[in-house]
């Protein structure tokens, strides 16, 4: 019998492997038979001994495929077996039982050849020292345990299949290490296992069994020195926690059928899961990637953890795909806490849930055109850049409290959300954002920005927000671009601070359609530069209290909805130009600190109670532009214009200025007001224009303050279908200049009005009543060419400075009672033509004062009223027409007036004295008709105070004022005026043929009433006259006369004289019978004194006394007697026969005599004719 093998192993002893020592109790002792030529199995013996003995490597081979086969436990047992080369191949080693072939502890110095052979049993080789291990194409059919084992050389599994579990925890691969093809079926572990050298896994498959609690593939803890591949590796559950790559690790195209666990694994250089699928989790938790880690195209269908990951160098998961379970706690990719130290790519990757919280990134963070098919979260995450162009986000995404230091690009995403109500679809509150964000063309669902910090330019041109958005308390420090923009949904800026330039160019703001929240705010949001929202599209927009420190422009804006600026600061210039508001327009308290713009904004509104266009106590302190605009109801009540303002070719409907103050310049010109307009209040501080503007309804401009000029130039006041004001400026004051020149009013109310400067209403037509009550007029007023078609009041007015109201025209009643005109009034060419009424106040100037000049000239009146006015430098009315009646009863300002009617019309009236102090009235070459010259309160006669020079009467009743003229001696040319007298300029005018011709008229006139008495006196007057003409005529060098002319003067004059000697005109028969007797008696004297005497019959023949001496002798007396009489008979051509003269002197004395008796007797029957005809 062979004795027993004399090896022992004891655990205790030094050297004895820990793994093969692990399982023995006490100290093992070999089972099998000794050599027979030594106390050893061949397992046992040295390799001398047994080259020594003759056993080679063929036997001991086949010496181990017999232990192999035997049954029991024992009988398989080599632990501590030493052995050389070992070559199984292509053989199939069956086995008795379930008992491994123990081989722990087992040194292998060359070659474990088990290539292409099948083993049925287990093998273990635990702690085993393997020179190098073939094992391709094998196939083993029970599980293989290489634990603890060290295998100095290669490692070659190529295409082995391992149907149990395969133990190589803790082994250590000194070698380069091949499983290509292999196939592990049951559960792998390589716990702790070293790779010394360059491993390659590629197409390996790990099944593992159908367990729950072992891994089928765990490479925890494991370490790979060398570069290691997996490519087109495939695993169930995969476990590489805590594994080390310390080179280059390929995962290519790798398949994870169940959970891949890499946590806290280790990369140090170039990793790679390239097309990598994981059907299952994968956690990379804590995992640190020292190299490149390239997870391109790879796919993750379960949940995936990198949390807490390291990346130190570049990393892609372009093209990968994290779909994830449909579990709700866990999320279907996790980077939460992981950082990037280098470069990282996700572009065009498909995520499910993602958590990428904490995430801190050192260089590029790249997610171009990845798809984010649910939640995805980047809370609180830090980066040095991002880049999401074309992400598509199809659930809610979280960017809470990220941190990007760099450039941030969204070209093209899109954040469409998911079905949730209470979380937004996006959300970057209180993000960090330190570079350039571009989220052009973007696209977002719900989204929230609120808190948001953006250190560089952010670009959002062209993207649309499907839904709402909230940039609320947002900062962003340079440029931001929301350039052609659409928001479908509210969008709130609210305290948002924009730093830099902010442009809205061509965006949409649509908003939803909620009721009380704004479709967009900028409530409180502060713009530092430049703000542009040309061409914008807004539903409601709320910028109340928004701060503009730079140009701010909203030119070709469209605001659909409510527009509301309210508070809003423009410290910049502010631009509105071609703006549109279909709604209501809110700018109340808005303060506009340089220029403001809002050039052909149409303000629609929404034709309810409240401003379409509301600007209360808004400020300008620059120039602002409302030129061309088109406004429903509007407000500026309260308004401050600190700089130019022009409202040019504006239209208006309701309109509010009430109690505005404009410091600078305000245009109006060309302005129309469709509805009622009130600039109650307001202050003008400087000067106004309102040319050809159109107030279609009631203006109020009461209490209204203007500074400097006023310029009203051809402005309409059409006033409204009521019988309110159509416009009113009552107590308004005008500092300086007003013009109202070619303006047209219909009701209009300028009482209590101030004007200071010059107030000019030139060509103005008053349509209906003009009201000018208790208005002052500090310096020149100019009415002249106006037209006041119904009544005008100017009682109590006060005029400081020249008045004019030349050429115009009253068509109904006008006042002036107690007016005042401290310069110079002029009235020249002006119509009153009164109403219809019974009143005789068509044109009233009652207790009016003219401390001026009071020019009427040409002047019309129908009925006229100048009843106790003052008139302290005289009145003209030459050539003034009074139609129907006017009352004189004017006060002088001193001793006397003069009322100047030269070449005026007066067809009625009364001109009468004031109660104290003395008027005069100068009507030459005027036409008096129907006039009563009152002579109450005369100082003088009554003509004394009337001068007539080549006067027309017609009508005049000259029998009312007989008394009057027979004291004056029928004068009616002169009054008893000093100082009148003196500054009347018609006096000049007074020559004989003048005169003559103003008796003329008067005696015609008294002729024509059937005044004898009158006619006759005014003849009389008429002739005097004559005779002075002619004798200038006839002896002055003032006239250029011809010499024949002044023949026939004096001819003329002479006739006259003799005329006005002899009958006083055929008006005075007792100078006729006068002139007859003197004649007969000097006729009678010369008889008797000059001649031969008279020889007649019985006693009358004489003879002369032959001198004057003896005619007062008895005979001288008896021959005068006898030549009386026949100087009587002579004298009136009786011719009794009885007496004739004797000698030529007597013949020639008598027949001059006879012709003179012939003429007086003639001139008797002349005057009695006169008389009859009367």
């Amino acid at each position: 019998m062979a004795s027993r093998c004399t090896f022992r192993l004891d655990p205790q002893a030094a050297g004895v492997a820990a793994d093969a020592a692990a399982e023995i109790d006490e100290e093992w002792r070999c089972p099998h038979d000794a050599h027979p030529e030594a106390d050893r199995c061949v397992f046992h013996l040295s390799s001398d001994a047994r080259d020594g003995l003759g056993v080679d490597a063929d036997a001991v081979a086949e010496r181990l495929r017999t232990v192999a086969g035997e049954r029991g436990k024992d009988a398989k047992c080599l632990l501590g077996a030493s052995l050389d080369d070992l070559s199984i191949r292509h053989e199939i080693v069956e086995a008795a039982d379930k008992h491994p072939l123990d081989l722990r502890g087992a040194t292998v110095t060359g070659t474990l050849d088990l290539s292409e052979s099948e083993f049925e049993g287990r093998i273990d080789l635990s702690g085993a020292e393997i020179g190098a291990i073939d094992w391709t194409e094998s196939e083993f059919d029970a599980s293989v345990d290489l634990s603890g084992a060290v295998v100095r050389g290669e490692t070659a599994l190529t295409g082995a299949v391992f149907e149990g579990d395969v133990d190589l925890a803790g082994t250590a691969f000194e070698g380069p290490v091949d499983v290509r093809e292999a196939r592990f079926n049951g559960d792998t572990t390589l716990r702790g296992a070293r790779f010394r050298d360059a491993a390659t896994f590629d197409g390996a498959e790990f099944r593992g069994d159908a367990n729950l609690l072992d891994d089928d593939a765990c490479f925890e803890d494991a370490r790979f020195d060398a570069p290691v591949s997996f490519t087109e590796a495939a695993f169930r559950y995969a476990d590489f926690v805590g594994c080390e790559f310390r080179d280059d690790a390929a995962f290519d195209r790798a398949t994870f059928g169940g959970d891949a666990e890499f946590a806290d694994a280790t990369f140090a250089a170039t990793v790679t899961f390239a097309s990598a699928a994981f059907d299952r989790d994968a956690a990379f938790d804590r995992a640190a990637f020292g190299g490149r880690a390239d997870f391109a195209e790879a796919r993750f269908d379960g949940d995936t953890a990198f949390s807490g990951a390291l990346f130190e160098a570049p990393a892609t998961f372009a093209g990968a795909e994290f779909r994830g379970r449909d579990n709700l706690e866990d999320d279907d990719l996790s980077f939460a806490d992981a950082t990037f130290e280098a470069d990282a790519t996700f572009r065009r990757a498909v995520v499910g849930f993602a958590d990428f919280a904490r995430l801190t990134a050192a260089a590029d963070l790249v997610f171009d055109e990845a798809r984010f098919i649910e939640e995805a979260g980047f809370e609180d995450a830090t980066l040095a850049s991002l880049s999401c162009d074309e992400a598509r986000f199809r659930s809610d995404a979280s960017f809470a409290g990220v941190a990007v230091d760099g450039e941030a690009t969204f070209r093209g995403a899109e954040f469409e959300g998911g079905d949730n109500v209470d979380d937004d679809d996006l959300s970057f509150a209180d993000a960090v954002f330190g570079g350039e964000v571009d989220f052009l063309s973007a696209r977002f669902g719900y989204s929230d920005f609120s808190g948001a910090a953006f250190g560089g330019k952010a670009v959002f041109d062209e993207s649309r927000f499907d839904d709402d958005l909230a940039f609320t308390d947002a900062t962003f420090d340079e440029r931001a671009s929301f350039d052609e923009c659409r928001f479908d949904d509210d969008a709130a800026f609210e305290r948002a601070t924009f730093a830099g330039v902010a442009s809205f160019r061509g965006a949409e703001f649509d908003g939803g359609d909620n009721v009380r929240d704004d479709d967009v705010t900028f409530a409180d949001a502060a713009f530092a530069d430049e703000a542009d929202f040309y061409c914008a599209e807004f539903e409601y927009a709320n910028f109340e209290g928004a701060a503009f420190e730079r140009p701010a422009t909203f030119e070709a804006t469209h605001f659909a909805g409510e527009g509301d600026f309210r508070d809003a600061a423009f410290r910049g210039e502010a631009t509105f130009a071609e703006a549109r508001f279909d709604d209501d327009a809110t700018f109340e308290d808005a303060a506009f600190r340089d220029a403001a713009s809002f050039l052909g904004v149409e303000f629609v509104g929404d034709y309810h109670e409240d401003d379409d266009a509301a600007f209360s106590r808004a400020v300008f302190d620059g120039e602002a532009d409302f030129r061309e605009i088109e406004f429903g109801q509007t407000g500026f009540d309260d308004a401050r214009f600190r700089g130019p303002v022009s409202f040019q070719e504006s239209l208006f409907g309701r309109a509010r200025f009430e109690d505005a103050v404009c410091t600078e310049s305000v245009d109006l010109s060309f302005t129309r007001f469709t509805e009622p307009v009130s600039f109650d209040g307001i202050a003008f501080e400087s000067g106004v224009t309102a040319d050809e503007a159109r107030f279609e309804s009631d203006a109020s401009f009461a209490e209204s303050a203007f500074e400097e000029g006023a310029t009203f130039r051809g402005v309409e006041f059409q006033g409204g279908a009521h019988t309110v004001t159509d416009a009113n400026f009552e107590a308004a004051t005008f500092a300086d200049s007003a013009d109202f020149k070619l303006a047209e009013f219909r009701v209009a109310d300028f009482s209590g009005a101030e004007f200071e400067g010059t107030a000019l209403f030139e060509r103005t037509v008053f349509e209906d009543d003009g009201t000018f009550r208790n208005a002052e007029f500090g310096a020149s007023a100019v009415f002249s060419r106006s037209r006041f078609l119904e009544e005008s009041d100017f009682s109590s007015c006060r005029f400081g400075g020249e008045a004019h109201f030349d050429e115009l025209r009253f068509e109904k009643d006008s006042t002036f009672a107690d007016a005042e005109f401290g310069g110079d009034a002029t009235f020249r060419s002006a119509e009153f033509e009164g109403s219809a009424n019974m009143h005789n106040d068509d044109a009233s100037f009652e207790a009016a004062t003219f401390r001026g000049k009071a020019d009427f000239d040409k002047a019309s009146f129908l009925y006229a009223n100048f009843t106790h006015t003052t008139f302290a430098r005289d009145a003209a009315f030459t050539e003034a027409e009074f139609e129907h009646s006017v009352a004189f009863r004017p006060r002088p300002a001193e001793s006397e007036t003069l009322v100047d009617l030269s070449d005026a019309v007066v067809r009625g009236g009364t001109l009468g004295q004031p109660e104290q102090g003395d008027a005069f009235y100068d009507c030459t070459h005027a036409e008096v008709r129907e006039v009563t010259l009152d002579d109450e309160h005369c100082a003088h006669g009554l003509f004394n105070h009337f001068r007539f020079c080549n006067t027309d009467f017609h009508g005049f009743d000259f029998t009312a004022h007989k008394t009057y003229l027979a004291r004056n001696n029928w004068e009616i040319h002169t009054f008893a005026a000093t100082e009148a007298a003196d500054r009347s300029g018609s006096e000049t005018d007074f020559t004989p043929a003048r005169l003559e011709n103003t008796y003329l008229k008067a005696k015609n006139c008294a002729s024509d009433f059937g005044d004898r008495k009158a006619a006759a006196e005014f003849f009389i007057k008429e002739m005097v006259y004559r005779r002075r003409k002619n004798w200038r005529a006839a002896f002055t060098r003032e006239e250029a006369v011809s010499p024949v002319n002044r023949t026939k003067a004096l001819g003329k004059w002479i006739g006259n004289k003799v005329l006005h000697q002899t009958c006083g005109y055929g008006e005075r028969l007792w100078r006729v019978v006068y002139v007859s007797a003197v004649t007969v008696f000097i006729w009678g004297v010369l008889y008797t004194t000059t001649t031969q005497g008279t020889t007649g019959s019985s006693g009358l023949t004489t003879q002369g006394i032959g001198g004057l001496s003896n005619l007062f002798s008895p005979e001288g007396a008896v021959v005068l007697g006898k030549n009386m009489y026949f100087s009587m008979v002579t004298f009136t051509t009786l011719g009794y026969g009885d007496i004739q003269p004797v000698g030529s002197t007597a013949r020639a004395l008598a027949g001059l005599e006879a012709f003179l008796g012939a003429l007086l007797v003639a001139l008797v029957v002349f005057v009695l004719g006169r008389r009859v005809a009367w």
